[in-house]
């Protein structure tokens, strides 16, 4: 339901803008949102292993990079 709703924004936003730069935008504000959830989830599971943590910064700092592209277009 919850990524029918979302797919659903996704539609109205780009019928009203379709540009490249609000494309991008979107994209920035849903990609930093992702950061912002796996950052409290790492910061809330101090007992997980290393491997896990690890795996979550390697997910941060790759996303951190998509951003950096994803700005080009702004």
């Amino acid at each position: 339901m919850e990524q029918t709703m979302l797919w659903g924004s996704i539609q109205m936003n780009t019928l009203l803008d379709s540009s490249e730069q609000h494309i991008a935008e979107m994209m920035i504000n849903g990609t930093t949102m992702g950061i912002v959830d796996m950052t409290k989830k790492l910061n809330d599971l101090g007992d997980a292993d290393s491997e896990t943590r690890k795996l979550a910064r390697e997910f941060i700092g790759s996303e951190e990079k998509h951003i950096e592209e994803l700005k080009k277009h702004l």
